[in-house]
């Protein structure tokens, strides 16, 4: 890497940081985290209520992580947005690195960083309190070393692997940025709100969860296997949206 782009790169990192700082927020779930950390901390486990052994937390480690401040006396909300900043500045270096991996230039490289970095949902999740950024970063540098792992990938593979990622995201933002709008519609308002967090949740759990395995189970198969796992899966979908009821023309009140 020549000096000129390590202080591009510098200098991008760091401006990104101070927007994502501007930009902080602690949204109300964190809080859920917070408690069962402090609970832990005072001697009472992992607990929302001492001596109530609920699990209502749903990401162990981070909770673990917000122990941290707790045990020294510190603020968690300002220690969960540090933690969160650091996640931040680790997931576009992934970025940087695996894209140059995969573009061939230290240049060309700094623009997917630069995407990445100004998209207005990632820039502000850079805090929130949990764990988001954490996994955004983790998963990041899974993918970097996995392409690491397959130095042998020809130029040509690799620029398509890196294509294949964007065309998935692009699919995935077209069917993610509507869905809260039409779930809530498919439902009246007397159990809207019921309605659309049972089919999410149960979806979740049955499709969501279960994918991991099925995936695992397909692998021996080849790649046309998981392929055509996500089809069907796919075709589901379709199917599902074509056979719910329009409510464009009628009172859902």
């Amino acid at each position: 890497m020549t000096p000129r782009t390590r202080a591009l790169l510098a200098a991008l990192v760091t401006a990104l940081l101070v927007l994502a700082f501007l930009n902080r927020f602690v949204q109300d779930d964190a809080f859920i985290s917070f408690r069962y950390a402090r609970n832990l901390v005072r001697g009472n486990g992992l607990t929302w209520n001492p001596g109530e052994r609920v699990e209502g937390y749903t990401n162990f480690l981070w909770t673990l992580l917000l122990a941290v401040p707790f045990a020294l006396g510190l603020d968690p909300v300002a220690f969960s947005e540090a933690l969160g900043l650091v996640c931040f500045a680790g997931t576009l270096l992934s970025t940087f690195l695996l894209a140059r991996r995969l573009l061939g230039s230290d240049e060309r490289a700094l623009l997917p960083l630069l995407l990445l970095g100004t998209n207005y949902t990632f820039l502000c999740y850079a805090t929130g309190g949990l764990e988001t950024q954490m996994q955004a970063f983790l998963v990041t540098e899974a993918a970097r070393r996995i392409v690491l792992l397959r130095s042998e990938l020809a130029p040509r593979t690799a620029g398509l692997v890196a294509l294949s990622i964007v065309l998935a995201m692009i699919g995935h933002d077209m069917m993610y940025g509507p869905m809260a709008a039409y779930f809530s519609e498919l439902f009246g308002t007397r159990v809207r709100y019921s309605g659309a967090s049972l089919g999410s949740q149960l979806s979740s759990v049955v499709a969501g969860g279960l994918s991991p395995f099925i995936a695992t189970m397909l692998l021996p198969y080849g790649p046309a296997a998981l392929a055509s796992y996500l089809v069907v899966m796919a075709a589901l979908t379709v199917t599902a949206v074509l056979a719910a009821a329009e409510t464009r023309d009628r009172a859902i009140e």
